[in-house]
């Protein structure tokens, strides 16, 4: 996994090496340089966050109702409560994540 991203880093990398050209980067105001990425990147999270809340609402709907958790073997009800268990740790993280990029949109919207 760790090798995985990497690779896809160094892709990314490539894709926006412009962006750690001299000139290039001489040649932009900060908010030009910086706007349009992160205004790409940022709305992306977001919309991945709030799919991982939906995901983690109907997990939590299938956790939560006796007549569909019930019938789910020993195994399949430990593998629920245990992707529920990370996956309240991501969205916990995602949303902390969330608040530190409204902040920062903030922070490129001063004038």
């Amino acid at each position: 996994m760790k090798k995985t991203f990497f690779d896809f880093y160094k892709i990314l990398k490539q894709k926006h090496q412009n962006f750690f050209c001299t000139e290039f980067v001489n040649s932009k105001s900060f908010d030009d340089l910086i706007y349009e990425l992160f205004k790409d990147s940022s709305l992306r999270f977001v919309a991945y966050s709030g799919q991982l809340q939906i995901l983690c609402d109907i997990v939590e709907n299938v956790r939560n109702t006796p007549e569909i958790y019930n019938n789910y073997s020993t195994k399949d009800k430990k593998k629920v409560n245990r992707f529920l268990k990370y996956l309240r740790n991501i969205i916990i993280n995602a949303n902390e994540i969330t608040i530190n990029i409204v902040i920062l949109k903030e922070i490129i919207e001063q004038k």
